[in-house]
This record gives C-alpha cells, sequence and structure tokens, in this order.
C-alpha cells in the first residue's frame, strides 16, 4: 500500500501544479463516452423492445 500511494501523491502533485491538466482529463472521457455512447445506441441494449 505504500507503493501504492507514493505514486498517487505523485500523480496529484502534478495535477496541482496544473489543473488544466487535471480538468481535460476529468472532461474527456465522459466526452467520449457522450459521443460514442450516441453513435453506438448503447441504451437499445439495456431496453427491451418488443
Amino acid at each position: 500500500m505504500h507503493g501504492l500511494w507514493a505514486l498517487t501523491n505523485r500523480e496529484l502533485k502534478k495535477w496541482y501544479k496544473a489543473p488544466v491538466v487535471f480538468i481535460l482529463t476529468i472532461i474527456q472521457p465522459v466526452l467520449w463516452m457522450g459521443l460514442l455512447g450516441k453513435a453506438m445506441n448503447i441504451s437499445a441494449i439495456f431496453t427491451a423492445s418488443t
């Protein structure tokens, strides 16, 4: 667990120094899910059509 905390702490320090990178890191996956989810119509898999 000590190694995991050290790696996490290092990444958090990088994000603290460059907050724009942190924001883009959070926003990019959300955008991809929105675009690809709409294109692939993922909701059709979970809804039953009669």
